[in-house]
Formats: C-alpha cells, structure tokens, sequence
C-alpha cells in the first residue's frame, strides 16, 4: 500500500486526485520538506516552538541557534514551549539564554498577540505549509533560492 498524503492543501490534493501515479512522489516531497524544516516525525513541531525558533534563528548561524534555543528551553517548565511559559520568563533569563533586546521583545510581541488572539497560529501554519511545499516544488532547484529566501 503505498503512502497517504496527509496534508491539509486543496492544491496539492487536486494534484493527486488529477493523476494518482503523483501521489507518491508528493508524499515524497512532503517528507524531504519535514526533514529539512526540522519537522518531527513529518509533522511540524508545535507551531510557536516552530515561530520561536525561527525568531531566535534570525540572522545566526545553525549552531549558534540551536544553542541559543536551548538554553530558552532549559529556562521553561518541562522544557515546554507555551505563550505562557516564555511570558513568564524574565526578560533577563531570555537576555542570558542569548537572545539580543530586539528578540526578546519580538518573542514577546509574538507570545502576547497568539494569548490575545490577535495571531491564530493554525492559520499560519496551514499558509506556510502550502507557501513551503510551493517554493519547494517550484523554486527549490533555482539557483540562490533557499529555504531561508
């Protein structure tokens, strides 16, 4: 039996329904997206640990971020990323994990407008999924394009 597509993306679906021999190659494609976006087991992280460390990764190298990060993460309960939980870090604990003035307050910003409802991450997320599996599929290959673009 071969791979579902297990994807909320009324283009992509069209796709495999237009011609079913895609399918595989799609589910495919999926899966090089998730491991290269740092996406578990083929599904995204939760969505703000996912926007938090994008913030954090922000003009940084690979290492450098994962290393910043961490240190975030060792600051919250459980080591679990939650609005609440980074809300409730002092911004002198951020400021020492690593994170520049700047982050902190967009990391904040970020926190404050999710617990407001101002930012719904679902639909944010569902938006990048598709922009990403887009880029992929149709810029990827071109040269000085990348995921960071």
């Amino acid at each position: 039996m071969s791979p579902r597509l297990d994807f909320q993306d009324g283009p992509v679906h069209a796709l495999a329904d237009r011609d079913p021999r895609l399918e595989p190659l799609l589910v495919a494609v999926l899966n090089r997206v998730g491991q290269e976006e740092g996406l578990v087991g083929g599904r995204p992280r939760k969505p703000i640990e996912a926007l938090l460390r994008a913030v954090v990764g922000q003009q940084l190298s690979g290492a450098a971020a994962s290393t910043i990060f961490s240190r975030v993460l060792a600051a919250l309960p459980r080591r679990a990323v939650t609005t609440g939980g980074v809300l409730a870090l002092p911004e002198s604990t951020l400021r020492s994990a690593g994170l520049s003035a700047m982050k902190v307050r967009f990391v904040r910003n970020i926190c404050s407008a999710i617990e407001s409802g101002a930012l719904d991450l679902a639909k944010v997320s569902a938006m990048a999924a598709t922009l990403l599996l887009h880029f992929k599929l149709f810029l990827g290959s071109a040269s000085g394009l990348h995921r960071c673009t």
